[in-house]
């Protein structure tokens, strides 16, 4: 079962209408995929990397059909999910983990909200850009900006915008 109480793996059907904080998240979370599909528009291929349950991969594929579009995650529940919700031609959900995923080359990978979770980001900065992207590709990412350590437990380091 997937842990839908907390942030970390948002899943937009358990969101409540009145969890201001959850909608928030969420709502960052698609402005940030609707900008990579904006710069990702060319792409015939692309990894979505620690996809969670999928929703963003599929915002992805629907917003460049001529793509095909993986989305990877560690998390078998979640993988099971977006299978059940997201999937459809031209999109796969695979259960790896990105440090081990044998995929690839892609013309892009998007790892939104990802290394600041991993006990050292740059091994996995280093695995996308020289084992999962293709030469000249585009490597699309997102952190938090504002302190969360303290308050979130599974981030591990915080970084400065």
């Amino acid at each position: 079962m997937i842990d839908k109480s907390t942030l970390e793996r948002l899943v937009p059907d358990a969101l409540l209408k009145d969890e201001a904080t959850g909608l928030q998240t969420f709502t960052l979370h698609i402005e940030r995929y609707e900008f990579a599909a904006r710069k990702l528009r060319d792409a015939r291929s692309i990894l979505d990397i620690a996809c969670g349950v999928g929703y963003g991969s599929r915002l992805l594929k629907d917003s460049i059909p001529a793509a095909l579009v993986t989305g990877v995650d560690s998390n078998a529940e979640a993988i099971e999910y977006a299978n059940s919700r997201y999937a459809c031609p031209g999109l796969t959900f695979r259960v790896d983990d990105a440090m081990t995923f044998d995929g690839g080359p892609f013309d892009a990978v998007v790892s939104l909200e990802t290394i600041e979770h991993l006990p050292d980001p740059q091994p996995f900065i280093q695995r996308v850009t020289t084992g999962l992207l293709q030469l000249g590709g585009i490597f699309i990412g997102s952190v938090p900006v504002t302190p969360s350590m303290d308050a979130n437990p599974h981030h591990l380091h915080d970084f400065s915008d």
